[in-house]
């Protein structure tokens, strides 16, 4: 059996070192004075936007690019999640999408849904965060107790059928037997939670960083936190598990709700970015969010960073898709799509 010699041997390991060095140089000579596009598939103002433009800065600073934020709204953030399958793969366009969500359209198979999660380029998380449900105060309800006793319906805002606005509150429609109605064509949770405002609607599901600051004015009052965890924003609220009783099968569907909240808010490119700027993505993206200082000024905000590596959260994506047998895959697909919407 041929053996190379060992100098030989040597100077190809090192060879192979600077090889891989040339690269990292290489992607970041690439961004150096490029635009990158970073897409929110939601309105301004809302939960998504207000991370992205809180965020850019900090990301300009390790891409050496200028990063300029782009509102997409549309299909509860399924709209743009197409286009940026189909973008350009040269690592220029990212994308802040609502992993839950998008996941939740994916699975269920919700029309016109053209992305697939394992494809795209998954660059870290963001953060994840409980859903809290939360009551106008125009509407008469004050407790679970108050939903779960009226005949009268309850309307929930949302934006598309699949959205963690418009799926969780089905979920928890269901896990409490609440006679719902889920009413569609709000441009994310700023419109939403300006409806619950209003009294257009009487509730909303939010993450607990748009809940505590929507909660700020008493116009919406939060109820409870959708999961078996209190938030850490909102720390004197009680789970629902405190608060109702919930048997077997209604508390699967705060459980799996949980499970699919683990994806949480991740940066996404396109799928085929070349490996070297991925690799280069991804640290920029973990030097922001794992930075100290950068982390408690967005605590400061309350805009938690929770953050995880691309390949644990390839690993959530993978497992929810994979988690339901048929059976709970149709229920799954009967709640969030038809059961909670008018003929």
């Amino acid at each position: 059996m041929f053996r190379l010699p060992a100098v030989l041997l040597g100077a190809f390991v090192a060879l192979s070192g600077f090889m891989g060095d040339a690269a990292a140089e290489t992607a970041a000579e690439f961004y150096r004075g490029k635009v990158v596009k970073l897409v929110v598939g939601y309105g301004a103002g809302g939960g998504y936007d207000t991370y992205a433009r809180l965020l850019a800065p900090h990301l300009e600073a390790q891409l050496g690019a200028t990063v300029v934020v782009e509102n997409r709204p549309g299909g509860g953030g399924n709209l743009a999640l197409n286009r940026l399958m189909t973008a350009k793969a040269d690592g220029l366009t990212l994308m802040l999408i609502n992993g839950r969500a998008s996941t939740v359209s994916q699975l269920v198979g919700t029309e016109g849904v053209r992305f697939d999660l394992t494809r795209l380029t998954v660059l870290g998380r963001v953060t994840s965060e409980p859903r809290v449900i939360l009551f106008s105060a125009a509407s008469p309800y004050r407790s679970l107790a108050d939903a779960q006793g009226s005949d009268r319906v309850i309307k929930w805002g949302a934006a598309g059928r699949t959205d963690s606005l418009a799926s969780v509150a089905a979920m928890a429609s269901t896990a409490l037997s609440l006679n719902s109605e889920i009413i569609m064509g709000y441009k994310g949770s700023k419109e939403a939670g300006l409806a619950a405002i209003r009294g257009e609607v009487d509730a909303l599901v939010l993450s607990e960083s748009s809940a505590a600051k929507y909660a700020k004015g008493g116009m919406v009052i939060p109820i409870a936190v959708f999961g078996r965890e209190r938030s850490e924003l909102l720390p004197e609220l009680p789970t629902v598990f405190e608060v109702a009783s919930l048997e077997d099968d209604a508390a699967w569907w705060a459980d799996y709700t949980e499970q699919l909240t683990k994806i949480g808010r991740i940066f996404v490119s396109t799928p085929d970015v070349p490996e070297d700027r991925t690799r280069f993505l991804r640290q920029a993206v973990q030097a922001v969010l794992e930075d100290p200082q950068i982390v408690r000024d967005m605590a400061s905000q309350k805009r938690p960073i929770r953050a995880e590596t691309a390949e644990q959260v390839e690993q959530y994506i993978s497992g929810s898709l994979a988690a339901l047998d048929e059976a709970s895959l149709a229920r799954v697909r009967s709640v969030v799509l038809e059961k909670y919407y008018p003929d």
